[in-house]
């Protein structure tokens, strides 16, 4: 009996052996190959739930996350300053609060498109990350997700996002590029607070709701293009963006901009491809390439102005769009321009010549009256339609028509 039960032992202990040996052998070939790649994959450095990782416990610069995870708990990685690369399996689909928070050595890291929801402050303070690509699945992007990732440079965006939370990429210095899509329709407070290396922004159509200091202190940030017209605006929203510009609308409309007018003076309002406002103070501008139409008294009285550089896109200029611009010695029309609206350089006291080109068919009433230091036109187009009016008040006895073929 004793010799029976030592046998049954023996296999038991045998079966047992062999068991254990099949599985380290399975999990060492797979921890070889993880290890091959310079990846940390061990089940024992990980603090795993229900398919939830909880905490990492490890040691390792290169993470592989469990393939067999589905969320990622709030403060998993939190404050683990070691790692520069993770990689995160298909079929994760939430990342919680604080997930990485300040890990600040990651270079990059993957987000799958499983992942639907990024927590509250998730990346926040990872400062070596430079881009990050948000996927289609996600639809909640959590307030300060990206904040303080000073070297994040470029950003693509899920397009099922429809609210930039507040703080989401602010500090993000070095943040240059940014598409939104077209299904945003509220950007946040302080959503892109100070970055700094900002140029320009497009708000989409679905865009209804920019919160208070949303791009405040972007002091890089030169140009806006809002295509909705009805966007409200909060106060701050452009507080110390000392470069910005130039503005630029789908339709004639300050409604919901009143906000915007208290934090800055943009050098140009434009609207529709229509430069309807200058309100700078220089002695020497330049229009922005794309605008289409000087609007009526655009310039009017800007005193200060001494030289106007007209693109090339411009076809017309408006009623009294430079009228009363005293000390302007120097402008040019370009060869698209197809009229001069009445009264456009009334009272331009100190403008001595002006060279009409070939497309414009027609100078309005008072276009050029009393520009008294007016002594020489060159004219290309002989069929132009000029008003009788149009060089009223300017002498007679200096001023010398050249028409040229």
């Amino acid at each position: 009996m004793s010799i029976i039960t030592t046998i049954c032992e023996a296999c038991v202990k045998q079966f047992n052996t062999k068991k254990i040996t099949r599985k380290d052998d399975k999990r060492n070939n797979a921890l070889r190959d993880d290890a091959i790649n310079g990846y940390d994959s061990d089940l024992d450095h990980f603090v795993i739930e229900n398919d939830t990782l909880i905490r990492y416990n490890g040691n390792s610069s290169k993470i592989m996350i469990p393939k067999h995870i589905t969320k990622i708990s709030d403060n998993a990685f939190n404050h683990y300053g070691r790692c520069s690369s993770i990689n995160i399996p298909d079929g994760v689909t939430y990342i919680g609060k604080s997930a990485f928070f300040c890990c600040k050595d990651i270079i990059e890291i993957n987000i799958p498109n499983s992942v639907n929801y990024i927590g509250d402050y998730a990346f926040v303070g990872c400062s070596a990350l430079a881009t990050i690509d948000i996927p289609d699945s996600t639809t909640y992007l959590g307030q300060g997700a990206f904040s303080n990732c000073e070297n994040l440079h470029s950003v693509c965006l899920s397009r099922n996002i429809s609210t930039l939370e507040n703080s989401v990429f602010s500090h993000c210095r070095s943040l240059i590029n940014i598409t939104m899509p077209d299904g945003v329709m509220s950007i946040g407070e302080d959503a892109f607070l100070h970055c700094d290396r900002l140029a320009s922004i497009e708000l989409p159509s679905k865009v209804t709701h920019i919160k208070h200091g949303a791009f405040s202190y972007c002091e890089n940030l030169a140009a806006l293009y809002v295509m909705n017209p009805d966007a409200v605006f909060e106060a701050n929203v452009f507080k110390g963006c000392e470069n910005l510009v130039e503005i630029m609308l789908p339709s004639n409309t300050f409604d919901g901009m009143v906000n915007v007018y208290d934090d800055f003076k943009a050098e140009f309002t434009i609207f529709n491809a229509t430069l309807v406002q200058y309100n700078g103070d220089r002695s020497r501008v330049v229009i922005p390439t794309g605008v289409i139409k000087i609007g009526a008294n655009a310039f009017a009285g800007c005193e200060n102005l001494c030289a106007v550089t007209i693109p090339d896109s411009v076809l017309e200029i408006g009623a009294g769009a430079f009228k009363s611009c005293k000390n302007l010695t120097s402008i040019n029309i370009p060869n698209r321009v197809t009229k001069i609206e009445p009264s456009a350089f009334f009272g331009c006291e100190r403008l001595s010549a002006i060279t009409i080109p070939d497309s414009v068919s027609e100078i309005g009433s008072c276009a050029f009256m009393r520009c008294i230091a007016l002594i020489n036109i060159t004219i290309y187009n002989r069929t132009v339609n000029i008003d009788k009016m149009a060089f009223n008040g300017c002498d007679a006895e200096k001023l010398t028509i050249n028409y040229h073929d």
